[in-house]
């Protein structure tokens, strides 16, 4: 059984490959070159190819670049089919289950032997790499499916046989090939994303202001650019698009960008290029000889490439990170993570980005929609518009949405009605708007309030965007009778807030609410008490209820209402 799945820019869609025709492998090195210039023939006489480079494979081009002790994976690989055709990727949410941890001691150690050799000049950068695995085989086509949910990307690559499986959503591209066009786009520089806007806001500027990371980019893309100097007609070489900063859904990406023409046939393409500067350090040589002494497993296909070819010559591959290798045979799965070491390194923060680039294993992206919960009064206004349409533009903005701010305003305007109406604004992945509305009579009876009886985890970006995947609220809810609400609590023990309202208690006489940090929804009532100083934002224990005076519960449609605690 052989699959092969890809992402095609020319049809902008992904791509299932087709009546396999013939398989090519290299497991000795001495048989890279002639894999790759088999595979490149293929492609010539009309078949697509799916597969990869390991990074193993690196000394068949050039016996200087040194690496670690062979896995049994190929050292290269790819099958050729004779057509392809659409296809859809399959919605899964089940975690992937791998240990998601690093031998910290040792990885700091490993990061001071760097810095000796830093200090000692003989490198300027070394990229240092562990592998996380995982005893579990799961079906490879839903894991491709749910890491492409997590982190979108236009280079990715399913390969799959009886041997073993590849699943590489790689947001690095190594290079892409158009004609004589190439072009490569080296990523250097991480953040993770923020829950909130805010959050966010500020760790993208502070990646996109950052000496250090600019530094390395740049370091990186004159690498790779006498790389390419080797291959590419003189004069040909131009340099783009520096320092760009990509938004994915768990973290920020730096790259940039250098193309070329070249008559380079594949094998001179990854002779002169392989493997990526980006996932080696500088000089490649020597950086990759303190790889091979520090490293205590081999890389694999993880940090080679992985990608495709297309009958015409074009091609693509990617840089594989974010890359997955499953091995049927020994039921074994394994998943590498990695960040470059430079001199002003500080351990602490490259084993919190290294452990970031893991985030999308455990990242649950279901479906859903945006939406805002209004309310109208005849003869009125809506109560808090302005913060109702701030809060969802920055939610749009946070997950990569397009809102139409002025149509909805628009509608907003032309309601009309003798009654109270609760509004409901819902903005689809697509960007479609959709606002309905129904009439409603509030209460004022007592809100009577049960504690839930689990924490959230308080990095649950849905924590914070008010939206229509509400697992997290009706998990609270599930095995709690008796009550109007629950009042949910995070794993430090503090108070976030109810499953449809923010919380305020008064103590000593003043009104105050749990911090967003905490974990909570940025209600627009409570944004509106806040900025009316009627209550201020501190966190809060959950012995902080029992102290509490007077307990209550807010939000736009309801106001602020008076709660009690119930057994």
């Amino acid at each position: 059984m052989f699959r092969a799945i890809y992402f095609d820019p020319d049809w902008n869609e992904w791509m299932e490959m087709r009546n396999l025709i013939r398989v090519f492998q290299a497991q000795e090195k001495n048989e890279v070159v002639q894999i790759l210039d088999q595979a490149e023939k293929s492609a010539s006489e009309g078949c697509y190819l799916a597969g990869f480079v390991s990074y193993e494979a690196a000394s068949a081009f050039d016996i200087a670049l040194k690496h670690s002790l062979r896995n049994d994976q190929p050292l290269a690989f790819f099958a050729a089919f004779d057509s392809v055709e659409p296809v859809s990727l399959i919605e899964d949410d089940n975690p992937i289950e791998l240990e998601t941890k690093i031998d910290g001691e040792s990885y700091i150690e490993s990061i001071g032997s760097i810095k000796t050799h830093l200090e000692e000049g003989d490198v300027y950068q070394v990229n240092l790499t562990s592998q996380l695995n995982g005893q579990k085989i799961q079906e490879p086509r839903n894991i491709f499916s749910r890491l492409i949910r997590a982190q979108p990307t236009r280079y990715g690559v399913l390969i799959e046989n009886e041997d073993f499986s590849i699943c590489s959503v790689s947001p690095e591209l190594f290079f892409s090939l158009e004609g004589k066009k190439i072009k490569m786009q080296p990523m250097k520089g991480t953040r993770p994303r923020g829950r909130f806007y805010e959050e966010d806001k500020k760790n993208k500027i502070d990646l996109q202001t950052s000496e250090k990371d600019r530094a390395e980019n740049l370091m990186i893309l004159d690498m790779v650019r006498n790389d390419l100097g080797r291959i590419c007609v003189p004069g040909s070489l131009k340099a783009s698009r520096l320092f760009e900063l990509h938004r994915l859904p768990t973290v920020w990406q730096q790259t940039s960008s250098v193309s070329g023409i070249t008559d380079a046939s594949l094998s001179e393409i990854f002779a002169a290029l392989f493997p990526c500067a980006s996932v080696t350090g500088a000089p490649k040589v020597k950086a990759m000889e303190i790889i091979s002494r520090l490293e205590e497993t081999p890389r694999g296909v993880y940090t080679g490439a992985v990608g495709y070819l297309k009958p015409g010559g074009s091609a693509l591959f990617n840089v594989a990170i974010r890359t997955m290798f499953i091995d049927k045979k020994k039921r074994r799965t394994s998943y590498g993570i990695g960040s470059g070491i430079v001199w002003d390194s500080d351990p602490d923060e490259e084993l919190a980005e290294s452990l970031s680039k893991a985030a999308i294993l455990n990242f649950s992206n279901p479906s859903f929609e945006l939406f805002e919960t209004m309310k109208f009064v005849p003869g009125e206004k809506i109560y808090l518009l302005e913060e109702h349409i701030a809060r969802i533009k920055s939610s749009a903005e946070y997950f990569d949405r397009t809102f139409d701010e002025a149509g909805v305003r628009n509608f907003l305007a032309s309601i009309d009605s003798e009654e109270l109406l609760r509004i409901r604004l819902l903005i689809k992945e697509n960007g479609e708007t959709r606002i309905e509305t129904v009439p409603i009579k509030l209460e004022q009876d007592k809100v009577r309030l049960k504690l839930s009886l689990t924490p959230i985890n308080s990095r649950n970006i849905f924590l914070f965007h008010k939206t229509t995947n509400r697992k997290i609220y009706e998990l609270a809810k599930q095995n709690i009778k008796m009550c109007d609400d629950v009042i949910l609590f995070n794993e430090k023990d503090e108070i976030t807030e109810t499953t449809i309202s923010n919380i305020f208690l008064e103590i000593e006489g003043d009104l105050v609410t749990p911090s967003v940090e905490c974990g909570l929804l940025p209600g627009t009532f409570r944004a509106h008490m806040l900025a009316q100083e009627k209550a201020t934002e501190r966190v809060l224990s959950r012995e902080s209820i029992k102290i509490a005076e007077k307990i209550y519960v807010g939000n736009s449609v309801r106001g602020l209402q008076e709660a009690i605690l119930v057994d």
